[in-house]
């Protein structure tokens, strides 16, 4: 167990609300991050907060993630060294991820926004969310919280539905090296 998570979720009488209290939070499942290699899984992640040390990598195809709700289960980064939560690599398709939050927790830098400051390069090239080329990608009911650079980068093709972007660093989406498929998209942000 790790004392590094940042927040917790607490339910009173059916009211939920997300603190930024320090909160015990376990490290991903092992069956979780088995299951994101095995073409036409289904993988969920059980209710909590969990500590992404290194990144999540799904390199099979037909991949659906979920959870037990955006506000239920949660991946969050655990080092600012952690250069993504979710990988996506290159030429898998089909893959959905839904019903869970993802938080960067962009906490982790001292001063993220000026380009002198000593963090800036591990800041800006933090995504919670990373597409590689040639891939298909829906991420339906995500809520993306304290993003480091960008909740989303990605290069393939992306549909995204019914999420939230909540307190990130720079921007919610962003491509990077041209766009290989179309785009889709039923956001909000606050």
């Amino acid at each position: 167990m790790s004392i590094r998570c940042l927040h917790t979720l607490v339910v009173i009488a059916g009211i939920q609300q997300l603190f930024s209290i320090p909160a015990i939070c376990e490290p991903v499942p092992t069956s979780f991050v088995q299951c994101l290699q095995i073409a036409g899984s289904s993988c969920q992640l059980p209710t909590g907060v969990f500590d992404v040390a290194q990144p999540l990598r799904i390199t099979a195809s037909n991949i659906t993630i979920f959870g037990a709700g955006r506000d239920y289960s949660t991946l969050a980064r655990q080092y600012k060294t952690t250069p993504y939560i979710i990988e996506v690599a290159n030429n898998v398709n089909s893959i959905t991820i839904r019903d869970i939050s993802l938080d960067g927790r962009k906490t982790l830098w001292s001063n993220p926004y000026p380009p002198s400051s000593p963090d800036h390069p591990t800041a800006s090239a933090t995504k919670d969310l990373k597409i590689r080329a040639n891939t298909s990608v829906t991420v339906s009911n995500v809520k993306f919280i304290n993003s480091g650079w960008n909740a989303i980068e990605f290069e393939g093709s992306l549909n995204v539905w019914d999420s939230f972007f909540d307190n990130g660093m720079n921007c919610g989406i962003g491509a990077w090296g041209g766009i290989s498929g179309p785009l889709a998209f039923n956001i909000s942000h606050n």
